[in-house]
């Protein structure tokens, strides 16, 4: 079973890991997960700098749920420059992490925003989508 000429062919033309070989590493993956942060700071920016005294900063459930988030798109940006680099394995070892993570950011959503005893799905993506567009509207000096 040792896959013939075909096999040998997609591991020289795909390498071992699955991915292309070519020597040539997009950035697109790596800046588009550093912008993404960004937006993450910039969105949070009173909170984390300007306007440290506010009641939520203090409310466990914010903390929590901004640590999950925090941790999750900073192995975005790690996972995409580790594979930039061609360190697949250690990326895939820190996907593990952030699934964790991933799984944190959406418990801690429900904990930040807990629907009414027996909301149906419905009702569940109108709370959460107002609960969204009320943390759109709110911007700088409001």
């Amino acid at each position: 079973m040792g896959g013939g000429a075909a096999s040998d062919m997609a591991v020289q033309t795909l390498g071992r890991s699955g991915f292309q070989a070519s020597g040539r590493h997009s950035l697109f993956f790596p800046i588009a997960s550093l912008f993404l942060l960004f937006l993450t700071i910039a969105g949070f920016w009173d909170n984390l700098f300007t306007d440290v005294g506010q009641p939520s900063n203090s409310d466990p459930k914010f903390i929590v749920h901004g640590l999950f988030c925090g941790s999750w798109m900073i192995a975005l940006l790690a996972q995409s420059l580790l594979v930039n680099r061609g360190n697949v394995r250690l990326h895939r070892k820190l996907g593990m992490f952030a699934l964790v993570a991933a799984i944190g950011v959406a418990l801690s959503t429900i904990w930040v925003f807990p629907l009414p005893a027996g909301a149906g799905t419905a009702q569940a993506l109108h709370v959460y989508g107002h609960a969204l567009h009320a943390r759109a509207d709110i911007g700088p000096g409001l």
